[in-house]
């Protein structure tokens, strides 16, 4: 039988004992390394999908940029012409427009073969058709004109539109209707009815804005107002007849004179505070 010295034993304790911690901290390693291997993992995957995500959203933002700058690439301005204020301008495709007092035009910033323009109030158009592939057209609320010749004058306000052709033609369409105006003709749309007359024509854009007033079956108020914008004045109306009145008037005749007829009539009374019926004065009229 062979002994074994007690300190032989205690160091094969120690050894076995050394094995065993040896494997526990190899295990303990081996656990702590795959843990730390899958928040690797996992925070490569997070990271990836982070900027797989901002990626999304950056090229989202570069095709709404593109799409809004296509949309963009021809915007449309607008001129807004003060009360009391006549203006001329030239489009960018060449053609002129007059506008007269409070009228606001809105229209394409490059030229088109298709050019499209809007208005409220009242302007002449004097178009450059030597482009035969060139369509221009003015839209107002309910009527769309197509020009098939060079001049013309729109005036569209209060729910009513007057087309009055200066030379060539034009084709308007108004309530589910179509019809093609030439020289000296005018088409008037309303609520109510189309109407279509032959009438005088001024022989240049000049002779136009500085032409006649010319109202059908209207309001004494609604005529009050429209000369308001032309003149620059305020007028402050009251108790007036609801009655529909025909009227024409020389536009560069000064607004006082027709305030004194009308009153002479006994349509009217007014009150000017600076006495001048003129721009920028105050004027508060009363009916009879």
């Amino acid at each position: 039988m062979k002994k074994t010295s007690p300190g032989a034993s205690d160091k094969q304790t120690i050894k076995e004992r050394n094995e065993q911690t040896g494997t526990e901290e190899i295990s303990s390693t081996s656990t702590r390394f795959g843990k730390s291997l899958k928040q690797i993992r996992k925070s490569i995957f997070k990271r990836a999908k982070t900027e797989l995500t901002v990626a999304i959203i950056i090229s989202s933002i570069a095709l709404c940029y593109v799409y809004l700058n296509e949309k963009d690439n021809n915007p449309i301005l607008t001129i807004k012409v003060q009360s009391g204020d006549k203006s001329t301008y030239e489009l960018p495709d060449g053609s002129k427009v007059w506008l007269a007092p409070g009228s606001e035009l809105k229209f394409p910033a490059k030229a088109s073969t298709l050019y499209e323009v809007s208005m409220q109030g009242e302007a002449f158009f004097e178009i450059d058709n030597k482009d035969r592939n060139k369509h221009f057209s003015v839209n107002t609320e309910k009527v769309s004109i197509t020009v098939l010749g060079t001049s013309f004058q729109v005036c569209n306000q209060k729910g009513t539109t007057k087309v009055v052709v200066m030379k060539g033609a034009v084709k308007v369409n108004a309530n589910k209707l179509v019809e093609i105006l030439h020289t000296g003709q005018q088409l008037t749309v309303s609520k109510e009815k189309i109407k279509k007359v032959q009438v005088h024509i001024p022989g240049d854009p000049e002779d136009w804005m500085n032409s006649e007033f010319s109202y059908n079956e209207l309001p004494l108020s609604e005529i009050l107002n429209d000369l308001a914008n032309w003149y620059n004045v305020k007028i402050i109306s009251n108790n007036l007849s609801n009655q529909s009145y025909n009227l024409t008037w020389q536009r560069k005749r000064p607004l006082i004179d027709l305030l004194d007829q009308l009153e002479e009539l006994k349509l009217i009374r007014y009150h000017s505070r600076n006495k001048t019926c003129a721009f920028g004065d105050t004027i508060v009229i009363t009916g009879n």
